[in-house]
């Protein structure tokens, strides 16, 4: 059966943040790779973003790896992605349960300096 956070012993989705912690610390030269997906979803899931706050919270160097530039080219005829990314917001992140989505926005300190990060 699935557990949730409710039954924290048994749920696998609150250790996560523990282990990376634990992997930064025991694994020399441990980084994060994201992955971005054509359609820059990996930003709009709360739990993906869960992982990107984590390791910026614990100083894991991130690296992103992207499936195509086309999108972001100085001379595209369409800027909505260049405009979908330079307003990216945490903050809009959705989840199937609000509770984890209001837990993992808390651990955020600064949603502005955040997304900021994740802007530049």
């Amino acid at each position: 059966p699935k557990h949730f956070n409710e039954s924290p012993e048994e749920c696998e989705l609150n250790k996560f943040d523990v282990m990376m912690a634990f992997l930064h610390g025991a694994v020399p030269g441990f980084r994060q790779l994201i992955a971005i997906d054509r359609s820059f979803q990996v930003f709009s899931r709360i739990w993906c973003v869960a992982e990107l706050v984590q390791a910026h919270t614990c100083g894991i160097t991130q690296r992103v790896q992207l499936c195509s530039c086309e999108g972001l080219r100085d001379d595209a005829d369409d800027l909505g992605l260049y405009v979908q990314l330079a307003t990216l917001t945490v903050a809009d992140a959705e989840a199937t349960r609000p509770e984890d989505r209001a837990e993992i926005l808390s651990k955020i300190t600064s949603i502005s300096e955040f997304d900021a990060q994740l802007q530049a």
